[in-house]
């Protein structure tokens, strides 16, 4: 994620709203203003300045769709109080980051659907973006799996109780040398004989002359049991992540054209939660997106270097409104899918690398 995004999605940080600085790590305050051993220590650590950030984009969709932010907004403070208990512990500032993430994103609708976090088995010590990652009870666990070169990606679910079982189901229709992760959610359904969903996040990059771009894709599975036999089968995809960086300048000329701002920059990012309205059958999820250029409102569409000269004024970041939206998603038992209250906008300048 750019420090110009995080510049846009604030945490509450000490009792207040603190943004990021261009100089400081990718933590959501202002490194450079660090005052606490407990600040120094994040933004002194990559991995604790990651889940701060990770934390400020979670905070941020999490309160959009809260029913009682006042309660919210206490437990934030609650919780920055324990954070702040580790001093410089690296463990247990990474513990403490850990949990609020998982109480964040594990949310429940009134009929008993449960969105719960996957975490990392092994946080702070394993590398493996595709490790193993659990419910916090243990009880379910998944997993990405690469038998060979030459077969397709596997997700592994391990549920434990009465009756412990391991299912794999192989990922289709997944490019050569893209990358696949899991993504770190899953959703327990209510009323479906133990059915779930989880899902992957399908990455894929590429390099432009002095710039470049990745993506990032969501696919959801339903996973389930009919008898004595599992089953599993997509029910929704849509763009997670995009960033792309594509450079406006040639010659000196052109430097002075745009002040020095010689690269386009496209932002997109999108968080699927849980509506917790419903209070019978299939859930609902809420999907929200942000979409970003700078320097302003430039387009992909278009030569940058055709427009008038950029100004200081000009050298801001801007939100692309139609691609900045919130669409709530809908089970349709006959197709099998997920269908979105209204259609998505083109966002392909984005999401396109």
């Amino acid at each position: 994620m750019s420090l110009r995004l995080n510049q846009l999605l604030s945490l509450l940080s000490a009792g207040a709203l603190l943004l990021v600085s261009p100089s400081g790590h990718a933590a959501s305050f202002d490194c450079a203003k660090a005052n606490s051993v407990t600040e120094k220590a994040i933004c002194a650590d990559g991995k604790l300045s990651k889940l701060d950030s990770d934390l400020s984009v979670t905070w941020k969709n999490a309160s959009d769709v809260a029913i009682a932010p006042a309660a919210m907004k206490s437990s934030q403070l609650q919780w920055l109080k324990l954070r702040d208990a580790c001093g410089a512990d690296i463990s247990c500032l990474s513990a403490r980051y850990n949990e609020r993430l998982a109480a964040l994103v594990s949310t429940q609708d009134q009929a008993g659907n449960r969105l719960e976090a996957l975490m990392e088995t092994n946080p702070g010590k394993s590398t493996d973006a595709e490790g193993k990652r659990c419910t916090a009870d243990k009880r379910l666990c998944a997993q990405i799996v690469h038998e060979d070169a030459d077969s397709p990606p596997l997700i592994q679910i391990d549920s434990a109780g009465t009756n412990p079982s391991t299912y794999r189901f192989a990922l289709s229709d997944i490019p050569d040398a893209t990358r696949v992760t899991l993504w770190p959610r899953v959703l327990r359904l209510a009323d479906y004989n133990g059915a779930i969903l989880v899902g992957v996040e399908v990455n894929f990059s590429t390099s432009y002359s002095g710039g470049g771009g990745s993506a990032s894709e969501l696919r959801l599975f339903e996973v389930g049991r009919n008898r004595s036999t599992f089953h599993a089968h997509e029910v929704l995809s849509v763009p997670i992540a995009g960033s792309l960086l594509i450079r406006a300048c040639f010659t000196e000329q052109d430097m002075r054209h745009r002040l020095g701002a010689c690269h386009d920059e496209y932002e997109f990012n999108a968080m699927l939660g849980l509506d917790q309205a419903v209070k019978s059958g299939f859930p609902r999820l809420v999907y929200q997106t942000r979409a970003t250029s700078f320097p302003g409102k430039v387009s992909r569409d278009k030569d940058s270097l055709d427009g008038p000269p950029l100004h200081k004024r000009d050298l801001v970041t801007a939100v692309d409104q139609q691609c900045t939206y919130k669409r709530t998603f809908h089970f349709e038992a006959n197709a099998g899918a997920y269908m979105p209250d209204h259609p998505l906008p083109d966002c392909s300048n984005y999401t396109v690398p």
